[in-house]
């Protein structure tokens, strides 16, 4: 009822009539309870929706924190991987300069080998062979030099 509709009935001795009266304020006190539970049915449901949304805060809140942890732990598998790359690539470094340097030393070698093979194929193999150990041991040995310096001219 809107007061523009309300117009009570007037009684005989002045006044208005009682019913209506109290049928206005029953009726007023009806319209207020039913706003106030609806007032109050918005407020349990403003906060049962402020209590879930809460709730879903803080499980965000807990998930981006179990995502933070989880991705501090990845930078530091990234760094620790990292850090081994880095080593492994100077041990590769180190492993290569040892790979040259044997390479260095087997030509060396074959050089020698080489040399070696060219020397025992020469028919002066065994006079200058046999030339530096005599001159090695002593004058007393020069003799034993000249003979067999002689034999060879002989054979030849």
């Amino acid at each position: 009822m809107s007061d523009t509709e309300l117009q009570f009935r007037t009684s005989t001795f002045g006044g208005f009539q009682k019913q209506d009266v109290l049928n206005y304020i029953e009726t007023s006190n009806q319209e207020h309870r039913e706003k106030l539970e609806a007032v109050r049915r918005e407020l349990a449901e403003a906060e049962a929706a402020k209590a879930a949304q809460a709730e879903e805060t803080a499980a965000a809140q807990a998930q981006t924190e179990a995502k933070e942890k989880e991705l501090q732990a990845l930078r530091e598998e990234l760094a620790a991987a990292h850090k081994e790359a880095e080593e492994r690539k100077l041990e590769i470094s180190l492993l290569e300069e040892e790979l040259e340097k044997a390479k260095q030393r087997l030509a060396d070698t074959e050089a020698q080998l080489k040399e070696s093979e060219e020397k025992l194929a020469s028919p002066f193999f065994g006079s200058s062979t046999i030339l530096e150990i005599s001159t090695e041991k002593a004058p007393t040995m020069i003799t034993g030099i000249r003979v067999i310096n002689a034999d060879l001219i002989a054979i030849m």
